[in-house]
C-alpha cells in the first residue's frame, strides 16, 4: 500500500487506514476510481477479497467498509457523512456493544438518526463520556490523522500492464516514469537512497529482482540510469514483460550526507524541489527531467 500513499496505519493483521491527503492529483483527482483499482489489484495479486471505503475520517471509513463487506467499495463524499449514517442501525457505531445497544434501544434509539436528533449533553447524561463519543461519531466527526509508528525501509512503485509488452522504447519510458515517482516520494521525506532495485515479471509470471548500490542520491536521472542498466542486463528478448517495478532503499538524510563534490549538485536539488512543487500542483505529466 505504500506504493500509493506514504502514510499508512496498520489497524490489524488484515485492516489498515491510508491517508491520501495531498495525493489527489496523482490519481486524476478521482480517488473513488482508485479504490476500485486497489481492490482489483489485491484480487489479482493475492486472489483475496478486499473491502475498501473512502471517507473524511477513520470512523466514517470503517463504518462505510462494514456496509459493503466482503468485497465492495464505498465512497462517502465530504459533507454527506450525517446523511450516510442516519438510516444505519446504532450497532454500526464503534462503542455500541452488547451492553450499550440494549440500553440505547430501551431509550428509543434505533438508528443513528435517533442519536443525531438528540444533543451532546443528553447523550452525556445518558452514557457519560461514551455518550459524548457516540454523539460525535453519529454526526460524522472523527480523527482524520493516522498514527504511524513505523520506520519506512523502502519506497517502491510497480506497474502491471493490461497487455504484455516487448517494445524496449515503451519499457524505457515506463522505467523513467517509475523512477520519477519513487524519487519524488523520496524527496518528500528529505532522504537520499543508496540501493536501487528492479522488479521484472515476464508474461509467464517468472519474476526477477536485481539491485545495485550507488552513491546516495535523490536524482530522477541517476536512479533511472541505474535501473535501466539493471533491466538491460536482466532482460530476455524472447519474453514479453508483464510487470515492472522500481524500489529504493538504504536511506540517509538529505542534509546529513556527504558534501556535494560540485556546486551544481546543490542547484540540481533545488531544481527537483521546484519540479516536485509543479507536479503536485498540476500533475505528474506537467514536467519531466531529461533521461
Amino acid at each position: 500500500m505504500f506504493d500509493f500513499t506514504p502514510i499508512v496505519e496498520r489497524a490489524s493483521i488484515d485492516e489498515m487506514y491510508m491517508d491520501f491527503t495531498g495525493c489527489e492529483s496523482l490519481y486524476g483527482n478521482d480517488l473513488p476510481a482508485l479504490m476500485t483499482t486497489l481492490r482489483q489489484l489485491v484480487w489479482k495479486e493475492f486472489s483475496l477479497p478486499c473491502t475498501i471505503a473512502l471517507g473524511s475520517n477513520k470512523y466514517i471509513a470503517k463504518i462505510a467498509a462494514g456496509t459493503v463487506k466482503p468485497a465492495g467499495v464505498c465512497f462517502v463524499p465530504h459533507g454527506e457523512e450525517k446523511n450516510f449514517l442516519a438510516p444505519l442501525p446504532i450497532d454500526v457505531l464503534p462503542g455500541v456493544g452488547t451492553k450499550t445497544a440494549p440500553l440505547l434501544r430501551e431509550k428509543g434509539f434505533r438508528t443513528v438518526a435517533d442519536i443525531q436528533r438528540t444533543s451532546r449533553k443528553q447523550m452525556n447524561t445518558l452514557l457519560g463520556e461514551v455518550g459524548t463519543h457516540l454523539f460525535t461519531i453519529a454526526n460524522g466527526e472523527g480523527p482524520d490523522a493516522l498514527t504511524v509508528d513505523w520506520e519506512r525501509k523502502s519506497i517502491s512503485r510497480e506497474e502491471t500492464f493490461d497487455h504484455d509488452i516487448g517494445d524496449i522504447s515503451q519499457v524505457t519510458k515506463i522505467l523513467h516514469s517509475l523512477s520519477e515517482d519513487v524519487c519524488s516520494t523520496l524527496r518528500s521525506y528529505h532522504w537520499k537512497a543508496k540501493t536501487v532495485s528492479l522488479k521484472l515479471r515476464y508474461a509467464d509470471f517468472t519474476t526477477l529482482t536485481r539491485a545495485v548500490t550507488i552513491k546516495p542520491t535523490e536524482d530522477d536521472t541517476v536512479v533511472f540510469v541505474a535501473v535501466n542498466e539493471l533491466f538491460r542486463a536482466a532482460y530476455s528478448r524472447k519474453k514479453l514483460v508483464r510487470l515492472l517495478g522500481v524500489r529504493l532503499s538504504n536511506f540517509s538524510d538529505r542534509e546529513g550526507g556527504e558534501l556535494d563534490l560540485f556546486p551544481g549538485d546543490g542547484r540540481r536539488s533545488q531544481m527537483f524541489d521546484a519540479v516536485d512543487k509543479l507536479r503536485k500542483k498540476f500533475g505528474d505529466d506537467v514536467i519531466h527531467v531529461g533521461s
